[in-house]
């Protein structure tokens, strides 16, 4: 009797291990990454709901990483971005064509990361649960007020300066509101109330009112996020030690294409955006090294030729002239600054060419700042002392040698 009764208490001590383990790996996706130290992402869409069906009006990708922290990147609905199949088209109609998968996809394609997981909720489900919440407290810095006789239902927006306790009716209101900055003023507001819902909405410090918070988030939402992972995230936002979380939104160019108002993404800066916030680096990027050119060979109009070939390439050209002289032998890079900025120009040009610090070259260096003939990129109208002053502030000083082969874009 007592090897049965140890059998089956073995059996069940069994048992309980393979349902705590399947509940563990099935249940706890991000808290399991964030144990291991990887970064996971998770795509937030906030649906309009008051039309005949629900469409994009919000899409935000949550970060999370062990070592820089939580990030909020906001994507601005007007970016034109490119879906397979169907060519070209604003962010904010991939839902109506795809659903929140073909949303997911095409963020992930833009941004270069991988996008796991997805949270999606309507405009009347986030108003119900800051009424759930009790409302949420929100500074307004000026009057927002707003008539859409076009919208389902009408929409109608009056909210005066100052701080205030919103319900979810007036939340949304503020965050639907058009006018006042445009797209990304509209951004601005979106990240400003979700900033309000987590400082002031989700009991903090309190584990038992935070999964019961979570529990009524996870009953308003469409996601492929378990309870228990909504409580993990919750904890990571919330928990002791947690910092606000960084906020950020991808820049664009205004254009219109086609008779259709866009927003071009501007890929250097969106690059540096992602590169810092979703892992820690602070990614240098040609639009941050500004460089004088200078014709060291007599080559007819080398220094423009480099000059062009650097701007098609994203780098700030701040001087266009010939040098002290026309005998130099090799390229030559003069570094004024960091070694990284050395190192990012030299990946770009046709030859590396020598590299030599100011102290280094110091006689030369009088010397080209003493010239009289140049071209000034930037700024306009230099004079003599401020040339000098240019080309001292100036991160790289590029002269062409011999047998630079640069052709212009």
């Amino acid at each position: 009797m007592r090897k049965q009764v140890l059998i089956v208490t073995v059996a069940l001590v069994v048992m309980v291990g393979i349902a705590v383990g399947w509940y563990v790996i099935t249940q706890r996706q991000v808290g399991n990454r964030m144990t291991r130290g990887d970064r996971t992402s998770i795509l937030l869409v906030g649906l309009e709901d008051s039309g005949e069906a629900p469409r994009a009006d919000a899409v935000v990708v949550i970060h999370l990483g062990e070592e820089n922290g939580v990030g909020l990147l906001s994507l601005p609905l007007d970016l034109r971005v490119r879906i397979d199949s169907h060519g070209f088209e604003r962010l904010g109609s991939t839902y109506g064509i795809g659903g929140v998968d073909l949303v997911r996809e095409t963020v992930s394609d833009l941004l270069g990361v991988e996008l796991p997981f997805f949270v999606a909720i309507t405009y009347g489900d986030l108003a119900g649960l800051i009424d759930a919440l009790g409302g949420i407290s929100v500074t307004v810095e000026e009057a927002l007020q707003y008539d859409d006789a076009g919208a389902t239902p009408p929409l109608h927006v009056d909210i005066q300066p100052g701080s205030q306790m919103m319900d979810g009716r007036t939340a949304l209101a503020y965050v639907r509101f058009r006018s006042g900055g445009g797209e990304f003023g509209r951004i601005s507001r979106q990240q400003k109330l979700l900033a309000a819902v987590l400082a002031s909405g989700f009991p903090r410090g309190d584990a038992a009112a935070l999964r019961a918070a979570m529990k009524s988030v996870h009953e308003r939402v469409t996601t492929d996020l378990s309870q228990v992972d909504l409580v993990d995230l919750g904890n990571l936002l919330l928990g002791p030690g947690s910092e606000p979380p960084v906020v950020a939104t991808i820049p664009g160019t205004p254009a219109t294409i086609d008779g259709t108002n866009v927003l071009e993404p501007r890929a250097v800066e969106m690059s540096r955006i992602v590169a810092r916030l979703f892992q820690g680096i602070d990614l240098l990027t040609p639009d941050r090294v500004t460089v004088a050119v200078f014709n060291g060979s007599g080559e007819r109009l080398l220094a423009a030729r480099i000059a062009a070939y650097l701007r098609v390439r994203g780098f700030r050209v701040t001087a266009v002239a010939n040098a002290d002289a026309f005998d130099y032998e090799r390229t030559t890079i003069v570094c004024q600054c960091e070694s990284e900025k050395t190192r990012l120009l030299q990946s770009i040009l046709p030859e590396a060419g020598d590299v030599v610090s100011p102290d280094a070259f110091a006689e030369r260096l009088t010397a080209l700042r003493q010239l009289g003939d140049w071209d000034i990129t930037e700024p306009e109208d230099v004079t003599g002392e401020t040339w000098v002053r240019l080309l001292a502030t100036t991160d790289l000083l590029l002269i062409g040698g011999p047998g630079f082969e640069a052709e212009d874009g």
